[in-house]
């Protein structure tokens, strides 16, 4: 009895991802080729399935240009980016010796302590968003970009993550670091920190699209449109949006499509490093 090639079965399971794959892109798509349609054409197209149902009859950008120019969004996301970066060059500076600190030294209470710091991301942000508004209105930073960015400079999750790829690293480096006359900084900055590319760039990403996805935080942190992120901007436009002469859903498709391209962007050129990050930190 003939058997199938070899080739067949591989072929089913390529199909299979394909199609999952492509499943799960077409809201993408359909937000994109949305955003550069005019208004009455955005659900005309999907009354009957057609051609013109996954590609635009006609391209515009008035939207973009529209959503750029009178709702100051692009204000709204410098805001973002702003804060997205400085909570990921902070959190990365301060984990990063955190979690040496717990991997390589060893002084009193250093266990608690990270256990302490482990209990942290433990604990949902509902559950710490009052007594940090306090201390925030205490600190006289409601308003600011210090109360966006220095509450989450440190994470227990960074920690944690930093410590344990750091002790999977050989300590024969460290000591011959020292017997060549380097400090503990030294061994820091000239021999562990070269070796954690991968794990920062794992840390980085989830940061930034954390801190750049954050809603609930700055609404509480924040008053008027000084400070106000984008993903605040776009919730303004969504709540009027039945309102006479509201933006319309070209420009709310238009501002998702803004909000989604940094983070695709970033993984797309970084996805090696994460995934190698993920698999050596064993992070699950």
């Amino acid at each position: 009895m003939r058997t199938a090639p070899r080739w067949i079965p591989n072929l089913l399971i390529y199909g299979v991802l394909l199609a999952a794959a492509l499943l799960f892109l077409f809201p993408y798509w359909w937000m994109l080729i949305s955003s550069v349609r005019d208004q009455d054409q955005i659900f005309n197209s999907t009354r009957q399935l057609g051609w013109s149902t996954i590609w635009p009859e006609s391209i515009s950008l008035h939207n973009y240009a529209r959503l750029l120019t009178e709702k100051d969004f692009g204000r709204s996301m410098l805001v973002s980016l702003l804060n997205a970066g400085l909570v990921t060059a902070g959190a990365l500076a301060i984990c990063t010796m955190a979690g040496y600190a717990f991997a390589r030294l060893r002084f009193p209470g250093s266990r608690l302590a990270f256990l302490l710091a482990l209990a942290t991301f433990m604990l949902p942000v509902e559950a710490t968003v009052i007594p940090l508004f306090i201390e925030i209105r205490l600190l006289g930073w409601l308003n600011t970009l210090q109360a966006l960015v220095v509450p989450f400079l440190a994470t227990g999750f960074g920690i944690f993550l930093f410590r344990q790829f750091i002790a999977d690293l050989p300590v024969a480096l460290d000591e011959a670091a020292m017997i060549d006359g380097c400090s503990w900084f030294g061994v820091y900055r000239r021999i562990i920190l070269p070796q954690l590319g991968p794990a920062v760039v794992t840390m980085a990403i989830l940061t930034f699209s954390i801190t750049w996805n954050s809603f609930f935080w700055p609404l509480i942190a924040t008053r008027g449109e000084e400070w106000r992120v984008a993903q605040l901007t776009l919730a303004h436009m969504a709540s009027d949006i039945f309102e006479a002469g509201s933006f319309g859903w070209g420009g709310i498709l238009a501002a998702c499509t803004l909000l989604v391209l940094p983070l695709m962007i970033a993984f797309i050129f970084l996805q090696r490093y994460y995934v190698r990050g993920v698999a050596l930190s064993g992070f699950k």
